[in-house]
């Protein structure tokens, strides 16, 4: 394994860290693609028997955030020098944003309502 490549181990300490957070997390395959049903995690956070077991059927899983309400976030992704521009013209500066292969997601807090 390359170094600094993430473990198993340390994909699902960060799922969980995640969980502990407050944010509702599903696996997803290296495509992106939920592993499993994801529609019922925008409703509730998975337990962490739940998430332990993921990483032990799916090892090589990634961690992915359900956004909005159940999180309390929301991710503008912007692809290309375009996309960032935008982000940069239109949005307000948010403190998290994780560079892709494309381009960037900005991070932002969902709104409380009265």
């Amino acid at each position: 394994m390359p170094a600094g490549t993430p473990t198993t181990q340390d994909i699902l300490d960060a799922a969980l860290e995640y969980l502990d957070k407050g944010f509702s997390v599903i696996p997803v395959g290296r495509d992106k693609r939920p592993l499993v049903k994801w529609e019922e995690f925008q409703k509730r956070h998975a337990t962490r028997e739940e998430v332990e077991a993921w990483w032990e059927k799916w090892p090589n899983a990634n961690v992915a955030i359900i956004c909005g309400k159940i999180s309390g976030i929301f991710c503008v992704d912007a692809d290309g020098d375009k996309g960032k521009q935008w982000i940069g013209d239109n949005l307000p500066v948010t403190g998290v944003y994780s560079i892709t292969q494309k381009g960037v997601h900005a991070i932002f807090l969902v709104p409380r309502t009265p």
